[in-house]
């Protein structure tokens, strides 16, 4: 990870299937001093990039969200089969984009955010899994990028 970013902690989700999906997390939370108690709005916003891509699309963006949002959790994954992330397996059906379209809801599930308080950024193919997983569980903000 670059030096001049904030400090993101490495995250990985293993799910049911045996796909692991890996990425990186930053939370405010992790550097506030204990007397810190402003009570702000937490913004939860989970990143999913674009075809044969990696989370690490979000890195030139994600200081100006971290400025911007002062109570943040900003999640970046890896697609299965991209970046760092297991490939499903060889032996199994193809995979259509409505299958991704799972490992978000999942991953939410994992994190304990509601769809109703998260945002969704999307790159690409990120964009369109983001837009199909919105369409049947509505989200607080989607942003579509490209």
């Amino acid at each position: 990870m670059p030096s001049d970013q904030p400090a993101w902690k490495e995250f990985s989700i293993t799910f049911k299937d045996g796909v692991e999906l890996k990425g990186w997390r930053y939370s405010s939370e992790d550097k506030k001093a204990p007397s810190d108690t402003k009570s702000t709005e937490k913004h939860r916003i989970l990143c999913w990039h674009g075809w044969m891509d990696n989370c690490n699309t979000f890195w030139n963006m994600t200081p100006i969200l971290i400025n911007e949002l002062p109570e943040l959790d900003l999640v970046a994954l890896d697609f299965p089969g991209h970046g760092r992330s297991s490939h499903k397996s060889l032996d199994g059906p193809s995979v259509l984009l409505m299958d991704y379209v799972y490992y978000v809801h999942e991953v939410l599930l994992a994190l304990k955010w509601s769809p109703e308080e998260t945002t969704l950024i999307g790159h690409s193919m990120g964009a369109a899994i983001s837009l199909m997983y919105s369409a049947a569980f509505p989200v607080k903000k989607l942003i579509l990028l490209d």
